[in-house]
């Protein structure tokens, strides 16, 4: 593996980069040897995946906040993909292609810090020219928080369009979907930390991978205590 990566000072408050790199990533303990329990199972013949990436990159601040703009390509051999076929199993695509484009604005207004994203990437079959399977094209993301004291409050919104599951004739469309969180947490002491969290808010019924229902409405409750 190896990486290089160059940037430039266009301005005191903008920076141009430009990186590429390669890396290899061998398959897990589970991609090898899942146990056959009828809904999926390993594949002892995986080979490690090999990836060669490029990205071009552009920082800016502004006394209102920071943007970041990144376009970026991976090629990647030999890519594992949990496939659902009469059972899920992971295989390799020859080749796959990833290409994308991300936007990233933070900022701080009324004491209150903003950070939304927004990413457009196509994965796909380099010979069919078809999605893999749990590969959306556009995501967008978006989180607010505050600090009241020793209180934080903030909420996150996300949402995604459709993507597939499964190949050719089998193929299915699940479509997309939104979430939204909210969080809390105060600090009793400097010890002791309350916080809390709900997520999927308006219990949106969605599925993420097909076969597995998606929690509804989910409220949690942590205590943290860090000790002198």
């Amino acid at each position: 593996t190896g990486d290089f990566a160059v940037g430039l000072h266009v301005t005191e408050d903008v920076t141009v980069s430009a990186s590429v790199g390669t890396a290899y990533k061998t398959p897990s303990f589970n991609d090898l040897y899942y146990p056959d329990v009828g809904c999926c199972v390993g594949n002892p013949d995986l080979q490690p995946e090999e990836v060669e990436s490029y990205e071009l990159g552009v920082d800016a601040y502004q006394e209102w906040g920071s943007t970041s703009l990144r376009v970026y390509r991976s090629d990647i051999e030999n890519k594992i993909d949990w496939v659902f076929v009469t059972q899920y199993i992971p295989l390799q695509v020859d080749e796959a292609d990833v290409k994308g484009l991300e936007l990233q604005v933070g900022t701080e207004l009324f004491d209150t810090m903003i950070a939304a994203s927004a990413t457009y990437e196509v994965v796909e079959n380099a010979a069919t020219g078809e999605d893999l399977e749990r590969q959306p094209r556009q995501r967008i993301a978006l989180d607010v928080d505050r600090a009241f004291g020793r209180t934080e409050l903030g909420f996150s919104v996300y949402a995604q369009n459709k993507h597939y599951e499964g190949e050719g004739e089998g193929r299915i469309t699940l479509p997309g979907y939104g979430d939204v969180a909210l969080r809390a947490a105060h600090r009793i002491n400097e010890q002791v930390t309350v916080r809390a969290r709900i997520d999927n808010l308006f219990d949106n019924d969605y599925v993420e991978i097909y076969g597995y229902n998606t929690e509804g409405r989910f409220v949690m409750v942590f205590f943290d205590y860090t000790p002198r």
